[in-house]
């Protein structure tokens, strides 16, 4: 019989009630030491995998990034039904770390999967990875599939303004230019709509339409008319 204090099944699960409780407080130092004993010792609970999920998830707040990149694929080696958001972190982690490949090889899996509920913000991180590269029709795609899946997506406005400096850069200034009016007119009170008006205007003056401005700077001021500093 084994008595000592962390390896009988109670202290076992304080361990990963005491972790949770931390990591709700937003004391990730902390709950990572007590999800780190949890995991340690607590292979047969219920709850490990998701205190292995939850010791990533700390790892990764603390940009410990390799430990938190090997946690995140224990997670996904042990086939937990977190395995899609496990990925999605991976890619992230692998994507700051500059391993490219390896990111869009772990987003490309959930990003192909669109009943997933990680498949749009997947799209959108492959995307930033292009625009970041200069792989600039690659990210309009990415962009493109974001926007075209998932309207009422949290993403989907800055996926305009990103396929909007992807053409940009591609030289094509009136799909710039529609794409930053997609962010005006479809979001209107979005903090992206502010960050827009500037790059709008250059797209329609090198666009040649110029002309239109006027009527999409009123259209925001009219949805925002506390807006301070906002001048044609």
């Amino acid at each position: 019989l084994m008595t000592d204090g962390l390896t009988n099944d109670g202290n076992i699960a304080v361990r990963y009630g005491l972790g949770y409780a931390r990591y709700n407080l937003q004391q990730y130092d902390k709950a990572l030491v007590s999800f780190r004993d949890f995991v340690s010792k607590g292979q047969r609970s219920p709850n490990y995998v998701d205190g292995v999920l939850r010791l990533a998830d700390c790892q990764y707040v603390l940009k410990a990034y390799a430990e938190s990149l090997s946690s995140y694929r224990k997670v996904i080696d042990l086939k937990s039904v977190d395995s899609e958001y496990a990925r999605l972190q991976a890619g992230t982690i692998l994507s700051i770390l500059h391993r490219y490949a390896e990111a869009e090889a772990e987003l490309n899996i959930v990003a192909r999967n669109t009943g997933s509920r990680f498949a749009e913000e997947a799209n959108f991180q492959l995307g930033q990875i292009d625009l970041g590269r200069g792989n600039y029709p690659s990210a309009v795609k990415h962009f493109t599939t974001l926007i075209s899946t998932a309207q009422t997506s949290r993403f989907t406005p800055y996926a305009y303004s990103r396929r909007a400096a992807a053409h940009y850069n591609l030289k094509n200034y009136s799909q710039t230019a529609d794409d930053y009016i997609a962010v005006v007119e479809k979001f209107p009170s979005h903090p992206a709509g502010e960050d827009v008006l500037l790059p709008l205007q250059e797209a329609l003056r090198l666009a040649g339409r110029a002309d239109e401005f006027d009527k999409y700077l009123a259209g925001y001021k009219q949805a925002n008319p506390d807006a301070k500093g906002i001048e044609s």
